[in-house]
């Protein structure tokens, strides 16, 4: 894994021209942030194509995605990572935060965004975590 987001400038910089041309997309995509109806979600997104989502585990950051697998995603779809609660620059959800809690904030993002059932990644706990409880949004899983 590269962490793109530690050292200098110029670190970040000769790591950053030794990836591919996709996955320099990835670690140049602006940090978004969408006000959803469960609170501010930071986000990116990357490639064009049907709609994906790419969920990680609990703590985990969008800057913790390899740049290269998200970019190879984009050749084909367009693909959204995104801080999950009290992450980043994602507002935090009440105490206790549960596994449902978190599928309704990922539910609220892909209202935001208007995506229309995407299809939904989640890698670690965060593949628990595609169950919004809303049915016109529940994301389709490669299951």
């Amino acid at each position: 894994m590269i962490l793109i987001a530690c050292g200098s400038a110029a670190q970040h910089q000769a790591v950053s021209a030794s990836l591919p041309a996709s996955a320099r997309a990835v670690v140049s995509a602006p940090v978004r942030v969408a006000r959803t109806a469960l609170g501010s979600v930071s986000y990116r997104v990357v490639g064009t194509g049907p709609p994906l989502i790419l969920i990680r585990g609990y703590a985990a950051t969008i800057d913790d995605w390899d740049p290269r697998f998200v970019g190879a995603l984009a050749e084909r779809y367009r693909v959204v990572i995104f801080d999950n609660a009290g992450v980043g620059r994602t507002q935090a959800l009440p105490a206790p935060l549960t596994i449902d809690a978190m599928a309704n904030q990922t539910s609220a993002l892909i209202d935001t965004l208007g995506l229309n059932r995407p299809d939904v990644l989640g890698w670690s706990m965060a593949e628990l975590s595609p169950r919004p409880s809303r049915s016109s949004t529940q994301p389709r899983s490669a299951g």
